[in-house]
C-alpha cells in the first residue's frame, strides 16, 4: 500500500467504522483491516494518521490503538525458522524504529501512552542487537525542552 491521501482516507474510513454502534458495520470494518494489515506500509499508514493534526481525534486514537495492537500481535513473531511470513516487513520495521520516538515526543498524551506501549514491545524484542540507535535517539529527543513531560506521562 502506497502512503498517499487516497489510502489514508480509506484507512480512516475503516477505522471510523470500527467505532460504529452497528455491530455488522463494525465487524466488516475489523475484517477488512485484518485483511489489509499484511500490506507493506500498513503500519506506516496508521502512524501517519495518528501523526496528522488534521485527522479527527477519534480516528487518531483508533489509529494508534490499532497500531499498538498490531505491533503486539506481530512484532515478536519475526523468526527466521518460522514458516509463516510476518506481516511487518524489515523495511517497515526499520521505518517504525526510525520515527516512533520522535512521533511519541510530539504527540498528545493519549497518543504517547499507546506509542510507549508499542515501543516497549519493540524494545523487548529488538534492543540492543536490532535497535542499536534506541538509546541515542531517546537521549537526543528527551533533551528537547518539550519532550521532558513524555518521561512522566
Amino acid at each position: 500500500m502506497e502512503i498517499n491521501d487516497q489510502n489514508l482516507e480509506a484507512l480512516a474510513t475503516y477505522l471510523r467504522k470500527t467505532l460504529s454502534p452497528n455491530g455488522d458495520e463494525r465487524a466488516e470494518a475489523e475484517k477488512t483491516l485484518k485483511q489489509i494489515e499484511r500490506n507493506e506500509n500498513y503500519s506506516s499508514l496508521l502512524l501517519t494518521l495518528c501523526e496528522r493534526s488534521t485527522t479527527p481525534d477519534e480516528i487518531r486514537r483508533a489509529s494508534v490503538i490499532t497500531f499498538k495492537n498490531f505491533i503486539k500481535r506481530n512484532w515478536p513473531s519475526l523468526d527466521a525458522s518460522s514458516s509463516t511470513t510476518n506481516p511487518i516487513s524489515i523495511r517497515d520495521r526499520n521505518h517504525i524504529k526510525e520515527h516512533i520516538i520522535d512521533l511519541m515526543t510530539r504527540s498528545p498524551e493519549h497518543i504517547q501512552q499507546q506509542l510507549s506501549d508499542a515501543i516497549t514491545v519493540i524494545g523487548q524484542c529488538d534492543f540492543p542487537d536490532q535497535w542499536t540507535t534506541l538509546l541515542d535517539t531517546m537521549v537526543r529527543q528527551f533533551q528537547q525542552p518539550k519532550s521532558f513531560d513524555v518521561i512522566f506521562y
